[in-house]
């Protein structure tokens, strides 16, 4: 929280950055999401693999503690996968980053030759209000704030957060 009384300034979402794309290890970081993983940290260190009591009782020891390995083995490869989607994720948002950047420069341009034939009486108001709307519409924010989550989501299953993959 803030201290009472403070002036505070929320100021725009910073950019993406597409550089940290390139020095992510995903093996080394599924593994990692693995170790780290709240769920299956506790998973782990629990008994039986989820079972009721009368379960426990009326199990013999050896098919409890077998149970429990299939079901964080389960559980971690799943992990694995989840890693790997969230991975792929990410190559899909930049992919759409990079075109919502090279539309979001070509609208730029001609943004720019709109507002200097406005200036020089070349364009009426409504064509100067299409080349303003195709500029607005451009998507580059929207691609950026996806790229953007998608590194997110990413960076916190690491770190042990469960995030959905899908």
């Amino acid at each position: 929280g803030w201290e009472k009384g403070v002036d505070t300034v929320i100021g725009p979402v910073p950019a993406a950055d597409p550089s940290v794309i390139g020095t992510l290890d995903l093996a080394s970081d599924k593994e990692t999401a693995v170790n780290n993983n709240y769920s299956l940290i506790s998973m782990r260190s629990g008994s039986g693999s989820g079972m009721s009591d009368f379960q426990v009782r009326t199990t013999k020891e050896m098919t409890q503690k077998a149970n429990k390995m299939r079901t964080v083995d389960y559980s971690e490869d799943q992990l694995r996968s989840d890693m790997q989607t969230l991975y792929d994720t990410i190559l899909e948002k930049k992919a759409a980053y990079d075109s919502a950047s090279t539309a979001y420069q070509s609208a730029q341009l001609t943004w720019n030759a709109a507002q200097i034939q406005r200036q020089n009486g070349t364009l009426s108001q409504i064509q100067f209000m299409q080349q303003e709307l195709a500029y607005l519409q451009s998507g580059f924010k929207c691609a950026d704030l996806n790229l953007q989550q998608a590194l997110r989501n990413y960076q916190w299953a690491v770190k042990g957060v469960s995030v959905s993959a899908g």
